[in-house]
């Protein structure tokens, strides 16, 4: 881990603004989104995939993530993908919200990362994106 990262990021265990902040996405915008089966949540630049695991811990949510760093996180559908440059390995229409935190500032290619959002976004889906 860098300087930068242990400064700005350091390990706190019982940090709860994660939590706090995943609860506060899930009850504004998951919780009462009606659809048939089990919401289905794309987490583009997941890293370890903490938020998505976080969302997790709110309700019943099909957990899904892709980085451009191969973490492979345990009980998500995590894949690799290069947003800038690369399609997201999921089909048109598929999910019911993506999100995306403090990821978006560090893309070049922002067209191609937000035309993939919308294309696997599902009509009257929720893009939830923090910088």
């Amino acid at each position: 881990m860098s300087k930068y990262a242990e400064v700005i990021y350091p390990k706190d265990d019982n940090n709860s603004y994660p939590l706090k902040l995943s609860k506060y996405l899930y009850n504004r915008f998951i919780k009462d989104y009606h659809i048939d089966g089990t919401p289905k949540i794309l987490d583009i630049g997941c890293s370890t995939g903490k938020a998505l695991k976080r969302f997790g811990q709110c309700g019943d949510l099909s957990l899904h993530g892709v980085d451009i760093r191969d973490e492979r996180v345990e009980d998500i559908d995590f894949r690799v993908c290069n947003i800038e440059s690369e399609r997201l390995p999921y089909p048109d229409n598929y999910f019911d919200f993506v999100y995306s935190k403090s990821v978006l500032e560090h893309v070049i290619n922002t067209d191609n990362f937000l035309k993939e959002a919308l294309r696997v976004l599902k009509p009257g889906g929720w893009f939830i994106g923090l910088t």
